[in-house]
Order: structure tokens, then C-alpha cells, then sequence
């Protein structure tokens, strides 16, 4: 069973959506298995410290060099995709103070899917798709907390 806020209630179904353009859904599992060299807590750490800081290196040792970043929605992204140094340079801009208020959605070792707010009060679905360990797709989609 999976329980989430109310906050997220609006982005359930853009997840499933989501997960099952990346997936057949008979290989869908709610399981957190944990991978060798990254797992959830690790991408989340990453991914405060460079939204928080001008800090991007340990953000930038999980890209893999060819990973991409694609909003599905409307964004602050001027393009709805980004290269590995376009997503970096995007991270060195931000200097966001307030409590990101993260979640894991799922975890496996091919997906991770976690939500965060932002300082606009918005949620952020971001299904990260990884490669022999490195992050190769961000895939975000932002809307409403309401």
C-alpha cells in the first residue's frame, strides 16, 4: 500500500503515466531495492545540495555523461530538454532556502520517482532513470500543490 498527502493527489496519475512509458507494467514492483553505488537517500542529498547551494559536484559524479533533463510540463526550464552541463549550469543558478519536503514514490535499480516542493509551494515529480549506476534521464513534471 502506498500512502501519500493530499499535497501530491494531483501528480498520481501523471506517476503511473510516467512509469508506464518507461516500463511494461508487468515489470512494475513497489519494492525499494537498494543498487551498490547510489540508492534514493543519495540522489536526494545530491539534488538539495545543488538546489541549495552553487554546489554541483557531487550532483555532477551521478550524471552519466550522455543523462538528459525533460520537463513533461510547464516549467521555469526555457526548453523542455537539457544536456548533463545544461542541467548542471541550470543547479548552479538555484539558490532555493525552503524545506524541499522530498518523498520516495519508488526506488528500484533502473527508477527512482520522488517528490519535492519548491519555494513557490509547487510539487515536482521527477522520475530519475539510471545507467550502470549513473543518473541517465531526469523527467520532471511540476504543477499545483492544491
Amino acid at each position: 500500500v502506498i500512502k501519500y498527502s493530499s499535497q501530491i493527489h494531483g501528480v498520481v496519475t501523471l506517476l503511473l503515466e510516467l512509469i508506464n512509458r518507461i516500463f511494461e507494467p508487468k515489470n512494475i514492483y513497489f519494492l525499494k531495492v537498494r543498487r551498490t553505488k547510489m540508492n534514493y537517500e543519495t540522489l536526494i542529498a545530491a539534488h538539495e545540495k545543488a538546489l541549495k547551494t552553487e554546489a554541483t559536484d557531487a550532483l555532477e559524479e551521478l550524471l552519466h555523461e550522455e543523462a538528459t533533463w525533460e520537463s513533461i510540463t510547464a516549467s521555469s526550464l526555457k526548453k523542455s530538454g537539457r544536456t548533463k552541463e545544461e542541467t548542471l549550469e541550470w543547479f548552479a543558478d538555484q539558490h532555493w532556502e525552503s524545506d524541499l519536503e522530498y518523498r520516495c514514490i519508488f526506488d528500484s535499480e533502473d527508477v527512482t520517482v520522488i517528490t519535492h516542493k519548491t519555494p513557490a509551494d509547487d510539487i515536482v515529480l521527477l522520475v530519475t532513470e539510471f545507467l550502470n549506476g549513473q543518473i541517465i534521464k531526469f523527467t520532471h513534471a511540476r504543477g499545483p500543490s492544491s
